[in-house]
């Protein structure tokens, strides 16, 4: 498969670097609106400076890696376009905003795109034996019943320790499900923008805990404790994931496929879904899902934390279908209040101008008029009905 790489930036170098060994993909672009790709010169593969949205129209490319360089809004407004034209593509996460994460997933229904979420990590080897164990009843581990994450680092700043927080809850997430409920605590003398300590309590749909913890330190270590029915297991989150372990109770490593990488898994499974294997499509599907979900719950932390409770979380769907109703709903009820504001208008048109009263068109006009937004509002939901029902013929 030949990738193009949009907005290049430190996070996806190894996957592009992955990408560029790979005997099944190769990299055949490096597109960069801002400082023309030069750091990445020396590897000898094409650099188009200008406009990135080019790429659109670039018939060498087959899929499109999007980093996290340029700005915020030239880059979701291209990866909008990409989603939109049906064009395979690796999305470096967290996002900007989470509504925009679910406008894509809106976007790539409609379009049978493929979006993959990506961070360094995101499917590492190391969380298939606590994933295996702990569906294991007979295993050392057995069912999980707790999650503690431990982050200690000298960051103090809200937006770093949001990002690390959003990487560990889509790992929260992936051996969890559904988070239902999260509460955050900062110390009582924390000043305005330091989330130097943090305090994070979780809860699944099954009652299941998981606690995330970030102390200062003035070294970065990073680690979550797995604690299973059976027994535990530890992974060591600190440095790059080629660094990452898995030990258990008595501190003996877990047995991790030397065959295979982070990046390697994602190159794998993004092509697998991308020739429409089916469990490889529902499981990308099902890891944009918890990607969404997880920048939701990074949200709720300043918002729990500011006003001193625990958020309920309520998984609503989003969809365009769902938007559209709630969009007509809202005409419906506007509609009913002018129908409404209508009377006491023409009361008073009649009594400041009393030969109107006997003018048979002005009698028929309030009804001309809510008849034509009524007809309007029922012909917009027709029109949305038929075009869904097209759509999805189309694809079929």
């Amino acid at each position: 498969m030949r990738f193009a790489w949009i907005y290049p930036e430190p996070t996806a170098s190894s996957l592009a670097e992955a990408i560029r060994r790979s005997d099944q993909d190769a990299l055949v672009g490096i597109y960069d609106g801002d400082v023309g790709s030069t750091d990445w010169a020396r590897w000898g593969v094409r650099c188009v400076p200008g406009e990135v949205d080019s790429v659109l129209n670039d018939p060498q490319v087959d899929a499109v890696l999007v980093g996290r360089g340029g700005s915020d809004r030239e880059r979701d407004s291209v990866t909008r376009l990409l989603v939109q034209a049906g064009i395979p593509i690796i999305l470096v996460v967290p996002l900007r905003e989470m509504l925009f994460g679910f406008e894509l997933q809106m976007i790539q229904v409609e379009s049978q795109g493929l979006v993959f979420p990506y961070f360094p990590g995101i499917l590492h080897p190391a969380f298939d034996p606590v994933a295996s164990d702990s569906s294991d009843p007979e295993s050392t581990l057995g069912p999980i019943q707790r999650l503690d994450f431990l982050w200690q680092s000298p960051d103090h700043d809200p937006e770093t320790v949001r990002r690390h927080f959003f990487r560990d809850a889509v790992i929260s997430r992936r051996l969890l499900g559904r988070i239902l409920r999260l509460s955050a605590m900062l110390p009582n003398r924390a000043k305005p923008g330091d989330w130097g300590s943090l305090s994070v309590q979780m809860a699944d749909e099954r009652g299941r805990a998981a606690g995330w913890t970030k102390t200062p330190s003035p070294r970065d270590r990073s680690s979550l404790k797995v604690t299973g029915v059976a027994g535990e297991r530890t992974v060591e989150l600190s440095g790059p994931p080629r660094t990452w372990t898995v030990t258990d109770a008595n501190g003996r490593s877990e047995p991790l496929a030397e065959d295979l990488t982070d990046d390697s898994l994602v190159l794998r499974t993004f092509r697998d879904a991308v020739s429409a294997e089916p469990i490889a499509r529902s499981a990308v599907d099902e890891l944009w899902d918890h990607v969404c979900r997880a920048a939701e719950l990074a949200d709720m932390v300043a918002v729990s934390a500011s006003r001193g409770r625990a958020v309920e979380l309520s998984h609503e769907e989003h969809s365009e279908e769902a938007t559209f109703k709630g969009v007509m709903a809202a005409g419906g009820c506007f509609a009913i209040l002018g129908a409404l504001l209508l009377i006491p208008i023409v009361a008073l048109l009649e009594r400041l101008f009393p030969g109107l009263a006997p003018n048979p068109a002005w009698r028929k006009l309030p009804w001309v008029v809510l008849s034509v937004v009524l007809a309007a509002f029922l012909a917009t939901q027709f029109l949305r009905n038929l075009a869904t029902k097209s759509g999805k013929t189309a694809r079929s």
